[in-house]
C-alpha cells in the first residue's frame, strides 16, 4: 500500500535585517565611529553611532548607564569574545536603534560579577529601556556555570525593563548539557528585587534551548517574593523559535516557561502568538504555546490573560495550548482566592494538570485569523507568508523570509508486512533536490491511535539516496511522479507497531537544520490501517 501527497520543502527560516532608517538630523549627544571609540564612552554618557562599528578580540564594558542611539548603524561582531555581552550591565540606560549582527561565531565569558549572557546586556538593573533593537548572533560558544541567557539581555535584578519593538535571531544553547538554565529569545530570567517587566512588539526566531526554564520570549520569572518581578505585561510578541526544555525542570513556553507572581503583583499575558515548536524531557514535563507554568504566589492586584494564540506544536507529558499548569500555591495553602481571569481568545480551552480547576475562559473571537485580529487590534497584524505577524517588523525588514519555494515535492510511505508476533513498520518517504539547501533532513512524526492516544518522534537524517527499494525493485522520485525532477529521496522508518491497533493517523512534517536551527514544513496527515491485508 502507497499513498502519496504534495509538500513544499522549505530551507531554514532566515531574517532580512534592513537597516533602521538614519534621520537627517543627527541623535543628540557624542558621535561614535569606531570600536576604540565605543569602548571608550562614559559610562553616564550620551552617544550615538555614526558608522557602522567592527567589533573583534576580547570585549568588555563594564556598566553603562547612560544612553547610546544606533541611529540605524549595526555593531558587527567578527572574532569577537564578549565579556557577558556588548555590555555586562545596563544601570539606568537606554539603548535604541541598533543592530547587532555575528560576522563569525562570537565567544561569551562571563564577568567577574555577572553570571548571565545576553547580546545586548548579560544582566539589567535600575530602570533600563531597550527599543528597537535587533541581534542576530547565536549564543553557543560559552561557560557552563551561566545561569540565565537571553537573546538580548540575560537578566533583570533590582529594576525595572522595558523592551519594545526588538528583534532576536539565532541559536542559543545548542542541547549542551550545562548550558544555560533560564533561557528566553529576548530576556533570560528575573532576580532579586525586580519590579516591572514589559516586553511588546517583539519577534523572536531560531532554536532555543536550555535546562531549566525555557521560553521564546522569556526562559522564566525566578520565585520568592524577592526574585518574581511585581508587575509583568507580555503583549504582542511573536515567537517563530523552536524552544526545547533538555534538562531536568519542568517548564517551557512559547512565550514564557514559567511565572511566579508576587503578593500584589499583576500579569498581563495579552495577544502574543506562538508559531513555534516547543518542548520538555523531563518527566513531569509541562509545555505550553504561550506558557509554561503559571504560579501565583501570593494575591494579585490584577491578571489577565487573553488573546493569545498558538499554532505550534508540542511535546511533554503534560501540554495546552495557552498555559499549562495554571495554579495557586500560597503559604503552603490551596487553593487561594480570588482567582485570575484568563481569557483565551482564539484556541480551545485551557487545561489544568495541577490540583485546581482552570478559571472559566470566555470566547471573544471566533478565530485567530488575520481579519479577526484586525478588527480587534487595527493595525498590529499583517499577513506573510502564510503566518502572521507584526506590521511594524514587515515594514522594517525584521521578519521571517521563507527562500523561493522548490517545485512540490511528494511524500509518501510504505507499510511492511506483518511479523509472527503481529507487528508492522511503515517507512516514510520524502523527496529533496537541494543538498546546499540543509545541513541534515528528517520528518516529524505524530501517530494518533484510534483511541486518541498519540505520541511524537523526530528522525532526522544526513543521508539521502538516489532510489530506495520497493515491492523488489528501486524506486527513484520520478516513479512517484514522473514530471518529478528531484535527484534525492531520505526516509524515517516507525516499527514495532501492533497490527491490533487498527487504524492510526499520522500528522507527518519534513524538516531541514540550517546552521543548528529547523525549519518545519505544514503539516500533512494521513491514515493507515495497520491490520489491512498488504
Amino acid at each position: 500500500m502507497k499513498k502519496t501527497w504534495i509538500w513544499i520543502l522549505v530551507c531554514a527560516l532566515l531574517v532580512a535585517v534592513l537597516p533602521l532608517s538614519a534621520g537627517a538630523q543627527a541623535p543628540a549627544g557624542e558621535p561614535v565611529a569606531s570600536a576604540e571609540e565605543l569602548a571608550a564612552m562614559e559610562p553616564d554618557g550620551t552617544y550615538y553611532l555614526s558608522a557602522d562599528v567592527t567589533v573583534t578580540g576580547e570585549w568588555q564594558y563594564a556598566e553603562f548607564k547612560g544612553t547610546l542611539d544606533g541611529n540605524g548603524h549595526t555593531v558587527y561582531l567578527d572574532g569577537a569574545t564578549l565579556s557577558g555581552g556588548l555590555f555586562a550591565i545596563l544601570n539606568g540606560a537606554t539603548v535604541k536603534n541598533l543592530s547587532v549582527q555575528a560576522l563569525s561565531e562570537a565567544t561569551f565569558i562571563l564577568p567577574s560579577n555577572v553570571d548571565s549572557y545576553g547580546v545586548i546586556a548579560a544582566r539589567a538593573i535600575g530602570n533600563n529601556t531597550v527599543e528597537n533593537v535587533v541581534a542576530q548572533v547565536n549564543i553557543l560558544q560559552m561557560e557552563t556555570t551561566v545561569k540565565d541567557v537571553g537573546g538580548l539581555v540575560g537578566n533583570l535584578r533590582a529594576g525595572s525593563l522595558t523592551l519594545r519593538n526588538c528583534v532576536y535571531a539565532g541559536v542559543i544553547g545548542s542541547g549542551r548539557s550545562g548550558y544555560g538554565n533560564y533561557v528566553g529569545g529576548i530576556l533570560g530570567s528575573t532576580w532579586n528585587g525586580a519590579v516591572n517587566l514589559s516586553i511588546t512588539n517583539c519577534v523572536t526566531y531560531g532554536a532555543y534551548s536550555g535546562q531549566n526554564h525555557c521560553g521564546g520570549v522569556i526562559g522564566g520569572i525566578q520565585q520568592g517574593e524577592d526574585k518574581g518581578v511585581t508587575n509583568l505585561t507580555l503583549q504582542y510578541n511573536v515567537n517563530y523559535a523552536n524552544v526545547v526544555n533538555t534538562g531536568g525542570a519542568e517548564n517551557a513556553g512559547g512565550i514564557i516557561g514559567y511565572r511566579c507572581a508576587p503578593d500584589g503583583g499583576s500579569t498581563r499575558i495579552l495577544n502574543n502568538i506562538n508559531y513555534g515548536y516547543v518542548a520538555n524531557s523531563a518527566s513531569n514535563g509541562k509545555v505550553g504555546g504561550i506558557g509554561g507554568n503559571f504560579k501565583q504566589c501570593g494575591t494579585p492586584a490584577d491578571n489577565e490573560i487573553s488573546g493569545n494564540i498558538n499554532y505550534g506544536d508540542m511535546n511533554s507529558k503534560q501540554v495546552s495550548p495557552i498555559y499549562n499548569n495554571f495554579y495557586y500555591y500560597y503559604n503552603n495553602t490551596w487553593p487561594r482566592d480570588p482567582r485570575p481571569a484568563a481569557v483565551n481568545n482564539y484556541t480551545e480551552e485551557m487545561t489544568d494538570s495541577g490540583e485546581n480547576p482552570v478559571p472559566e475562559t470566555t470566547d471573544v473571537l471566533n478565530d485567530g485569523t488575520l481579519d479577526a485580529l484586525n478588527d480587534a487590534y487595527p493595525g498590529t497584524y499583517a499577513m506573510l507568508d502564510g503566518r502572521i505577524t507584526l506590521i511594524w517588523a514587515l515594514e522594517a525588514g525584521y521578519t521571517a523570509v521563507l527562500p523561493a519555494a522548490q517545485e512540490p515535492e511528494y511524500l509518501g510511505y510504505q507499510l511492511s508486512a506483518p511479523t509472527e508476533d503481529g507487528k508492522r513498520g511503515i517507512r516514510f518517504v520524502a523527496t529533496l533536490n537541494d543538498l546546499d539547501c540543509a545541513d541534515a533532513v528528517g520528518i516529524q512524526i505524530r501517530a494518533i491511535t484510534a483511541t486518541g492516544q498519540s505520541r511524537l518522534w523526530l528522525q532526522d537524517t544526513d543521508v539521502v539516496y538516489t532510489s530506495v527499494r520497493a515491492d523488489g525493485a528501486l524506486v527513484t522520485p520520478a516513479d512517484f511522479d514522473p514530471e518529478n525532477q528531484d535527484q534525492y529521496l531520505y526516509t524515517a522508518m516507525l516499527g514495532n507497531i501492533p497490527v491490533s491497533e487498527g487504524s492510526i493517523t499520522f500528522e507527518i512534517r519534513t524538516f531541514v537544520v540550517k546552521d543548528r536551527a529547523t525549519a518545519y514544513s505544514p503539516a500533512t496527515t494521513v491514515t493507515v490501517d495497520v491490520s489491512a491485508a498488504e
